[in-house]
């Protein structure tokens, strides 16, 4: 009996112990994602600074890099999901960025999930600040914009009448 005491001890210490290791290797990950954000970062700022990139443009550079890399899943989710059917795949994205596709209005008139998928995935975040002009009246431009979030002023510089 005291055998299979000992026995039973050392196997609920084992998984016990199997657990701890597994939960502080999840918890490690993020501490190295931060890591790598962070010497990504420090990489962009000095190639900035070896190019003599105007400060204003650096810091609109820097921002929308730090934007972008904090989107970015500390498990490479596009490659996790790379490897799944495709229709599992859609359900995935789908439910993931259901907020998004809601908020974009020409969204709403494509019912084929898939298409939708398609063409979210063609598109590329950016991101503005406060008083950012995204774009001047009179200029043309090859870009799309979708205000996801937040909000956008337009000024209209001569009237008619």
């Amino acid at each position: 009996e005291r055998v299979l005491n000992i026995f039973i001890l050392f196997i609920g210490a084992s998984v016990f112990g199997f657990i701890v290791a597994n939960v502080s290797e999840f918890m490690g990950a993020f501490d190295r994602q931060s890591d790598v954000t962070s010497d990504r970062m420090l990489q962009i700022s000095e190639y900035l600074k070896e190019k003599n990139c105007r400060q204003d443009l650096s810091n609109i550079i820097l921002r929308q890099n730090q934007q972008l890399l904090d989107l970015k899943n500390a498990y490479g989710c596009s490659d996790l999901l790379s490897y799944l059917p495709g229709r599992i795949k859609n359900s995935i994205l789908y439910f993931q960025h259901r907020s998004k596709l809601n908020n974009i209005a020409v969204f709403k008139f494509i019912s084929n999930q898939s298409v939708c998928l398609y063409l979210f995935e063609l598109m590329k975040p950016v991101f503005f600040h406060p008083g950012q002009i995204i774009i001047s009246e009179g200029e043309s431009s090859t870009d799309i914009f979708f205000l996801v979030s937040g909000s956008a002023v337009t000024f209209k510089k001569h009237l008619y009448y």
